[in-house]
């Protein structure tokens, strides 16, 4: 995978020196997290991580020799016309494995715990996609998670994650 830009922090309603606030005291909601998730990949009023990356055949060969996953329908442009995908697809898995990257990127030490996954549609490589996780709660030291991965307008995989806040390192 390539990632395309910086990891983006977009605070539309709450600040970092709230949520920081947040870690500290473990408060059990910031305050931008009043209602309940939407569907869908956006949501303007809550706390807003992305980030994007293009998963090219060469990434995807690597990620398939590490993991043992040898599917043809990610390697084999033929097996996966025949399979009725337009070309090699990138494995659901791999585009999911963004989402803890940007959870431990907006919260270094956080522990993530769980991840509940929906596959929408294929990603077709090459694939630039763009993967967004969204705060919805916090909660007894725990936060509450939405989690969304687009090619285009299309999305690929959405679902939820848990994870433990990072002790706090403040004084």
């Amino acid at each position: 995978m390539l990632r395309l830009g910086p990891l983006l922090h977009c605070s539309c309603e709450a600040s970092l020196a709230s949520l920081q606030r947040m870690q500290r005291n473990h408060v059990s909601k910031p305050e931008s997290a009043e209602q309940e998730p939407v569907e869908g990949c956006s949501d303007s009023s809550r706390l807003v991580w992305s980030d994007k990356r293009l998963f090219t055949a060469e990434i995807i060969q690597d990620f398939c020799r590490a993991t043992g996953d040898f599917n043809p329908i990610h390697l084999d442009p033929d097996r996966a016309k025949r399979s009725g995908f337009p070309g090699t697809i990138v494995p659901g898995i791999f585009v999911a494995s963004m989402f803890p990257a940007i959870i431990a990127a907006a919260f270094p030490g956080a522990v993530y715990l769980s991840q509940s996954l929906k596959f929408r549609h294929p990603a077709v490589v090459p694939a630039e996609i763009q993967a967004t996780v969204t705060l919805v709660k916090t909660s007894r030291g725990f936060m509450r998670f939405t989690t969304c991965a687009s090619q285009g307008p299309r999305t690929i995989v959405d679902g939820a994650a848990m994870a433990k806040m990072p002790p706090n390192n403040s004084p």
